[in-house]
């Protein structure tokens, strides 16, 4: 799901958990989290909590049994967010950019 919360006519912030869809037989059916995102002003009042409630809804429905996320390590927020939603620590990915 690609969940876009507003107020009024104004997007105050959106989740993107599109499903993933590969060539070949998996052993899951599988979700990929790109991220949950909120204007500042709009931060702790459970607005991305209600958005991932209503992603992990969404993605049941559609018989997705793993989601796979990034919680990007130096942001603390997004960590005790994904800590406290249940995700497991899995393996650590590192990226080198070359320019």
């Amino acid at each position: 799901p690609i969940l876009i919360a507003v107020e009024g006519h104004k997007p105050i912030g959106a989740l993107f958990w599109p499903l993933q869809e590969l060539p070949y037989d998996a052993r899951w059916k599988t979700a990929y989290g790109w991220g949950t995102y909120l204007e500042e002003g709009y931060r702790g009042l459970k607005i991305g909590t209600d958005l991932r409630k209503k992603g992990v809804e969404l993605l049941k429905a559609h018989g997705v049994q793993k989601l796979l996320a990034m919680p990007h390590f130096k942001n603390k927020v997004s960590l005790k967010a994904s800590d406290r939603f249940g995700f497991i620590p899995f393996a650590r990915v590192d990226y080198l950019e070359i320019i």
